[in-house]
């Protein structure tokens, strides 16, 4: 579980990993329907190994830099991430 920034209330904190979590697995689907690996992505993305599997299944903060370098070697907007990762939210909920 990624940890948090100081200070986050515990709510908070709960809610900010679930959100790293969907945006993971966001990540992974938009992978898997390009059918490529999770080695692929992390050359197209420029990302290390490590890091890129830690990002989509969700054990590392991600910064703004990380989102628009992962949204620019795939192709797609910030937006569309952000809006893909909400689906997922509204997809679980109901």
């Amino acid at each position: 579980m990624a940890k948090a920034k100081k200070g986050m209330s515990p709510e908070l904190e709960v809610e900010y990993n679930t959100w790293l979590r969907r945006l993971g697995r966001t990540i992974a689907g938009i992978r898997k329907d390009r059918g490529l690996t999770q080695s692929e992505m992390a050359n197209i993305t420029n990302f290390d190994m490590k890091y890129y599997q830690d990002v989509e299944y969700g054990r590392r903060p991600v910064t703004t830099r990380t989102l628009f370098q992962l949204c620019e070697g795939i192709g797609i907007s910030l937006q569309n991430l952000i809006n893909m990762t909400e689906r997922t939210v509204l997809e679980e909920e109901s």
